[in-house]
């Protein structure tokens, strides 16, 4: 479980926050800007995948929620299957996170032989683009297909539901602190998240009780 820690500057991995674990909770963190990397779609907040080179680590079965995503040198969250790695980063939930400002997309996804990354769940989540409101927000490499927008990919791909394409209205226009990331009282994702079970201490950044009915997008409640 990892909780409440502003992860930043794509330390201490190059490439960003590299995730390989499974069965795990990421929750109310910030994940805030990455560096570029010499394996092109790797700049990423975080990169979810499998790596043979890690002792076969594979990012599946984790559940993601409230999290506030900022500021990817490429994009803002790259998942791979690696070719040297068979197994299947299967399985992840993404909720009620809030993913704004990459150069290349919101979600990059990389496949392994043609195969992406089966039963992904994108549910409530907020996607921005500063000053593009309707940029591509999922590329999935290799497919052939374009680019999709937040309503497209709700519309082409099971697991992909109600997730919204909106400025969040954070405080500071540029956000740097973790307080910049606070929601001004106007914000259309105060309140517009689906309720998390299963976490035991389910607490905002601050350490803040979420609501259990209607709570916040992004990794604070208000």
């Amino acid at each position: 479980m990892l909780s409440r820690c502003p992860l930043n500057r794509g330390r201490p991995n190059p490439t960003g926050n590299q995730i390989g674990a499974d069965h795990n909770y990421f929750y109310s963190n910030i994940f805030q800007r990455s560096r570029p990397d010499l394996q092109a779609g790797q700049g990423a907040c975080m990169t979810i995948g499998n790596w043979s080179n890690e002792g076969g680590c594979v990012a599946h079965h984790n559940t993601y929620v409230n999290n506030t995503i900022y500021d990817g040198t490429e994009n803002a969250i790259h998942q791979c299957r690696c070719t040297t790695q068979p197994d299947d980063p299967t399985s992840n939930v993404f909720k009620n996170n809030l993913i704004v400002k990459w150069s290349e997309y919101g979600v990059y996804q990389q496949a392994s032989s043609g195969t992406y990354p089966t039963a992904q769940v994108w549910q409530y989540n907020c996607f921005w683009q500063p000053g593009s409101p309707t940029a591509d927000v999922l590329r999935r490499a290799g497919d052939g297909s374009s680019p999709y927008t937040v309503a497209e990919a709700d519309a082409a791909f099971t697991g992909w539901a109600s997730n919204l394409q909106t400025d969040p209205l954070f405080v500071s226009s540029n956000p740097v602190l973790p307080t910049d990331f606070h929601l001004q009282s106007t914000s259309p994702v105060r309140a517009a998240g689906t309720p998390i079970t299963g976490i035991s201490g389910f607490v905002d950044y601050y350490g803040n009780a979420w609501n259990p009915t209607s709570p916040s997008i992004g990794a604070f409640q208000y």
